[in-house]
């Protein structure tokens, strides 16, 4: 499997130290606008790419046979013909959908008292709406700060990631538009 990475942040960083051990995939390209450094020491043969919003990253995941984006936790809109470069994108997302769309969905739930968690879906033009691979609920305590519920939310996530990227890997996953309720 050929990888592209998107990665951001603390989850973003957990998640590529993590596929950096997995010496049954090649990651192609990355783009991150806080972990540069670091993707560059664990995937020095990779293409650091610095606008993954247009034609050219298209192209270019085309050229270098890219067969799975991974976003973890990008922060960008990853527009169709992107997404239609490779055959797999999967976005790690810190929100249980459909609960919690869009940016900080953990300060959301904290806030407005809906389904907290995170979830693992495939990208599709429409942000946050491709079929669901994966989720784990976590729930809002009555002490929890939009802060403490979403360093637990994180944990979550790097935990649901690391549980279903074997089977991404294989193309031996199961989609589906779960309702809330499951897990």
């Amino acid at each position: 499997r050929k990888v592209s990475l998107l990665a951001r942040g603390g989850v973003g960083e957990a998640c590529a130290r993590f596929l950096a051990k997995d010496r049954g995939i090649e990651v192609a390209s990355y783009h991150s606008d806080t972990l540069r450094p670091l993707l560059r020491r664990l995937f020095p043969k990779a293409k650091a790419i610095a606008d993954v919003s247009g034609r050219a990253y298209a192209a270019d995941c085309r050229r270098r046979g890219v067969d799975c984006l991974l976003s973890l936790h990008c922060a960008v809109i990853i527009p169709a013909e992107v997404l239609d470069a490779a055959p797999h994108a999967f976005n790690l997302h810190p929100g249980l959908l459909p609960h919690g769309r869009g940016y900080w969905p953990t300060y959301w739930a904290v806030a407005e008292g809906t389904p907290g968690g995170c979830t693992l879906h495939r990208m599709v033009p429409r942000v946050d709406r491709g079929a669901i691979i994966g989720r784990i609920r976590v729930p809002v305590r009555p002490t929890d700060t939009g802060e403490t519920f979403t360093h637990r939310v994180n944990d979550a996530e790097i935990a649901l990631f690391k549980k279903l990227w074997p089977r991404l890997k294989r193309g031996d996953y199961a989609e589906s538009r779960a309702k809330v309720s499951g897990t």
